[in-house]
């Protein structure tokens, strides 16, 4: 699915190709997610530093990232669905049955997480505007966001 996805254009972030990309995603997520927030999850790799969960793992998954001087300044999770291939679990997770709208894909974006030291910097428009760019020229119908409601207060301005 990785060889289908058009990627052409993209300026502000990239997609994670290596293991090594990804392995900095996961640990720049754990920074953030776990020793900046406090927000202790059983799914978290405290040996490694790193934090992912089974959906990273799944061929459909995306992971985009953006970089600054070497540092990660932001990460975001896409993970594309073909409209007959959605998994039952992942229909009730995210009640997907409430969607009326005929859709041939749909994108599922979570992980969405900034470094500290950006996060009421406007540039974060940037990025979000140019992932949903990306997400309109790969034919993506829908996108649901998943977010924790509690993590709004660090985006607010």
């Amino acid at each position: 699915m990785l060889s289908e996805l058009d990627t052409s254009g993209l300026k502000y972030f990239q997609l994670a190709k290596s293991q090594d990309e990804l392995n900095r995603i996961f640990k720049f997520r754990y920074q953030v997610y776990v020793e900046e927030l406090n927000r202790e999850t059983s799914i978290a790799d405290h040996k490694n530093k790193m934090f992912y969960d089974n959906y990273d793992k799944l061929p459909n998954c995306f992971q985009f990232y953006k970089e600054i001087n070497g540092e990660i300044y932001g990460v975001i999770r896409v993970i594309i669905w073909d409209h007959l291939d959605i998994p039952d679990k992942v229909k009730k997770e995210y009640h997907l049955n409430a969607i009326k709208y005929k859709f041939k894909k749909i994108a599922i974006t979570g992980r969405l997480m900034i470094h500290k030291k950006f996060r009421h910097n406007l540039d974060f428009i940037n990025f979000v505007q140019e992932y949903y760019q990306f997400l309109n020229k790969n034919n993506v119908d829908i996108c649901v966001a998943s977010a924790v409601p509690g993590l709004l207060h660090f985006y607010q301005h």
